[in-house]
């Protein structure tokens, strides 16, 4: 694959060397996806990831980087740190951001990164191991820890669970403390292995590509 110099937003292309029914299958992909290198360099993407990314505000395309218009230090750090097992990261607030799913076949500096994107207005599921065993968590400081994953402010997680704001913050604060982080960032980092993300309702994928031969 190769890269173009300047990409806008809302260009619909692909790297070249692809082959024709490559790149029609990655274009019409109705999941958000970006191709990337470590120095955040587009390499590909598709149709609904460029209008996502003209809608967000949150991200952008110049001169052929993806930027972020904040957090720009998470989105380095964890295209920088992809690798064989996905991560998920957010950007922008609980109301209006984009959660990143990033992976890459493995380490390696100049291993091509995946992005998924998902809108936070998309309902998003977090499949997640017992953290109260692996971490020593309360069930309650677990269900405030799955609902920051999901996007959810604190103000939120205090309407849905009944309780006040400062008893959600005391269990973050506790969360926080067992797990060993001090951020949200580093939060998603650090519990990566025992999380999988996935949008509740995601719009059906492009047929797959057609075989060379047969019926």
């Amino acid at each position: 694959m190769t890269s173009v110099d300047v990409i806008q937003p809302s260009a619909d292309w692909t790297a070249p060397n692809w082959p024709d029914w490559a790149a029609k299958w990655f274009m019409g992909d109705r999941t958000p996806r970006i191709i990337l290198s470590r120095d955040l360099r587009l390499l590909a993407v598709n149709r609904r990831a460029s209008q996502l990314i003209a809608a967000s505000g949150l991200l952008s395309i110049w001169d052929g980087q993806l930027l972020a218009a904040r957090d720009s230090a998470d989105l380095r750090e964890a295209v920088a740190t992809a690798g064989a097992v996905e991560s998920t990261h957010l950007l922008g607030g609980a109301d209006q951001g984009v959660l990143l799913t990033v992976g890459a076949a493995s380490d390696g500096p100049d291993e091509p990164v995946a992005l998924t994107l998902h809108e936070i207005t998309v309902p998003v599921e977090i499949d997640a191991s017992d953290l109260r065993q692996a971490f020593g968590l309360t069930r309650c400081e677990e269900g405030v820890v799955l609902g920051l994953l999901r996007g959810q402010s604190s103000r939120e997680i205090a309407e849905e669970t009944g309780r006040s704001i400062l008893t959600v913050r005391t269990h973050f604060k506790r969360a926080y403390e067992k797990i060993g982080v001090r951020t949200q960032a580093q939060l998603f980092v650090r519990l990566r292995s025992y999380t999988s993300t996935r949008a509740a309702v995601e719009p059906s994928s492009a047929d797959p590509p057609p075989r060379s031969g047969g019926p």
